[in-house]
């Protein structure tokens, strides 16, 4: 049988960090469970972690990015 009722007992933290910029800027911290099934040492499974929270910071920096240039157009509208 497949032990799905047993709770998380373990978790990996992984920094959410800005990849455009050179500084450490943190963005936020993902948490994620560790899987009775698969174990958090093994790599293939840490490296598709890392990939998510490589794609998370990238959305969240892509975001701000928007946002910035929102703000800077209505700026120089209000200027005209």
């Amino acid at each position: 049988t497949v032990p799905f009722d047993k709770p998380c007992s373990h978790a990996k933290m992984i920094a959410l960090s800005n990849p455009k910029k050179t500084t450490n800027d943190l963005l936020g911290v993902l948490i994620f469970g560790q899987s009775v099934l698969i174990p958090l040492e093994e790599s293939s499974y840490s490296t598709f972690l890392n990939m998510i929270a490589a794609q998370i910071g990238n959305s969240i920096t892509n975001a701000q990015a928007a946002k910035a240039e929102k703000e800077r157009l209505i700026a120089l509208q209000q200027l005209d």
